[in-house]
């Protein structure tokens, strides 16, 4: 929470005036952006000659609210808005370059209830995403037979969630307990006889997250993660 006397901060006290009923337990609130460049990677099949010059540059603006909905229960939700645009210099074969653009939104939701006796429970859903090579974004054509190829979406989106606890009820101990599970829409694959890598059906992955850790001694901590 804000110190007492430090600044107000602007972006709660505008929520809190223009939608006073439904914000009105609003504690935290901020916004930003990151961004990132991959410039000018050249690859060549088996270690050969370079076959094409690529450029990625990925923004990306978020947004998020702190609200304690009741005095045992408190939320937090969150949007992430991402454009990746990837650019790609084919020296081998022209049909194969050009630029390709995408744009998702992702929203994130978690509720955590307590502490009760240092516990607390917890839930997290969101969505993700993975991006896929910028090559397979403008490719039209397969260099090694001239077959047509279908091009390859820059972002994939990926669903997820997860529930669980985690206490500080023993002294000098932090853990934490989960169930998760984790859907892509599209996964990649290498493929052996072509030494490259293309892009499947989706998955779907689930399991159990223990994560601890122990200060058993001032000088000394102990992590433990075991995962299923």
């Amino acid at each position: 929470r804000t110190a007492p006397d430090a600044p107000p901060d602007l972006l709660v006290m505008f929520v809190r005036a223009h939608a006073p009923a439904l914000f009105y337990h609003v504690k935290r609130a901020h916004v930003g952006y990151r961004q990132e460049a991959d410039l000018l990677d050249a690859h060549g099949a088996d270690g050969g000659a370079p076959e094409a010059l690529r450029a990625g540059f990925l923004l990306g603006v978020y947004g998020e609210l702190t609200a304690q909905l009741t005095p045992w229960l408190r939320g937090v939700a969150g949007l992430h808005a991402d454009r990746l645009r990837a650019e790609v210099d084919a020296l081998t074969l022209a049909a194969n370059g050009g630029s390709a653009s995408d744009t998702q939104w992702s929203p994130k939701l978690s509720l955590i209830a307590g502490p009760f006796a240092k516990t607390e429970l917890f839930f997290n859903a969101g969505r993700g995403f993975h991006s896929n090579d910028a090559r397979g974004t403008t490719a039209a054509v397969d260099p090694k037979t001239g077959d047509a190829v279908d091009k390859v979406p820059p972002l994939v989106a990926s669903q997820g969630m997860e529930l669980g606890l985690r206490t500080e009820a023993l002294p000098g101990l932090q853990s934490s307990i989960a169930l998760w599970q984790l859907d892509f829409d599209s996964e990649l694959v290498y493929i052996g006889d072509a030494g490259a890598t293309e892009a499947s059906s989706g998955s779907q992955r689930h399991g159990v997250e223990w994560n601890n850790r122990w200060t058993p001694m001032p000088w000394l901590l102990v992590d433990a993660d075991f995962a299923w």
